[in-house]
Order: C-alpha cells, then structure tokens, then sequence
C-alpha cells in the first residue's frame, strides 16, 4: 500500500472513530439531563431560567497535505435571554488561510442577531436566528443580512451542543460563506449538508 493510500485509511479511520463516538455518547448524555431536567421543566417553564447569559462558538482547523495550505477559523460568541422565547447577541469570527511560501489571508466578521426559540421539546430547543453580518479582509468589506434555523441539545443545564443547519438571505462580498456552500454574492437558501455548523453553548 502507497503513502497516499495508508494516509487516506488513516484519516477516515479517524473520521468514522469520530462519528461513532458521537453517536454513542450524545444519546447518553441526553438521556442523563431529560432525567436530571426533569423538575425543572415540570415545574411549567418552557426553558428553564430566563435572563442569563449565554456564550459559546466553534473552531475548525484544516490542513491540505498536497496543496500545502493550512486554514482555521474561530467563532466566539455571545448572547443575553430576556425571556424564555427571545435572546440578543454577536459573534466574532477569524478565519486564515496560508500557504507554505506563499501568501497568508485573514478575514473578519462581526455579526449581531436576535434569536427567538420556537419549540421546546426537552431536550431540544428549536429557534431561528435573524441578524446582519460584516466581513473584512484582503482589502474587501463584505456585508450579509439572514435568517438561521438551529437547534440546540441540552446535555446539561450548562453545556448545549449547538446546531445551525441552512442559510436563508442576501450576500455582497461576503467572505465567510465556503463552509455554509453558499457563495459570496447573491440571495436565496440553501439547506445542503455542506450547511450544517456544529458549536457548543454554556449557560451561564
């Protein structure tokens, strides 16, 4: 077997491990919280204690063997329940890529939204997230303004594993569409797998 091949087999190796663990862990800890929630939902609140803050984000990291590239991108953010239906936020985001003797880009994006939670089926919460988005980088501004179905589960009153999936909405030079599918400029949805974004919450 080639150097190639071992290191394909390696990697979906790592790959399916991954899936695998997810899919045998989540279901678990989501059963451990409805029963420790328990109280809490009966108790006639819709999603537990309203007023707090919420923070969370994702990260990715990617390294390309053959073109010599390495990209990561970072996103933190923010978010203040009033309620139990209706929250306020931003994310940050920093994504870069680089190639070896070649040119490194850094873009930036800041993005405000509004989240209002539509269903509550413990241990899932459904929502939609409204807000506008503006990117910065390689001497381009780019601006974005949409919709965001999510869901989040509750794996405990703490930790939510966050899951944004789709894209509805206008783009003009917008720099951070890649991993959503979608392209920089244009208007429409989209609701492909490549849409899905994965991230983690804590509830203060």
């Amino acid at each position: 077997m080639t150097p190639m091949m071992n290191q394909i087999t390696r990697r979906w190796g790592m790959a399916l491990a991954t899936i695998l663990c997810l899919s045998t862990s989540l279901p678990v800890l989501a059963q451990r919280s409805t029963a420790s929630s328990h109280a809490a939902y009966s108790s006639g609140s819709s999603y537990g204690d309203s007023r707090r803050f919420v923070i969370g984000g994702n990260f990715s990291f990617w390294r390309n063997e053959d073109a010599k590239t390495t990209a990561f991108a970072l996103s933190p953010g923010a978010m203040y329940l009033l309620n139990d239906d209706l929250g306020f936020g931003a994310n940050l985001s920093i994504q870069n890529q680089s190639q070896e003797g070649g040119n490194s880009q850094t873009h930036f994006l800041i993005r405000p939204f509004a989240r209002y939670y539509l269903a509550n089926v413990n241990p899932l919460h459904f929502y939609l997230e409204g807000g506008l988005g503006v990117s910065t980088g390689g001497g381009t501004t780019g601006f974005e303004i949409g919709v965001r179905p999510g869901m989040s589960l509750e794996l405990s009153r703490l930790i939510h594993l966050n899951m944004y999936w789709g894209f509805i909405g206008y783009r003009t030079k917008f720099a951070f569409s890649g991993g959503e599918g979608t392209s920089a400029s244009g208007f429409g949805l989209a609701f492909t797998p490549a849409n899905l974004l994965l991230g983690i919450e804590f509830h203060l």
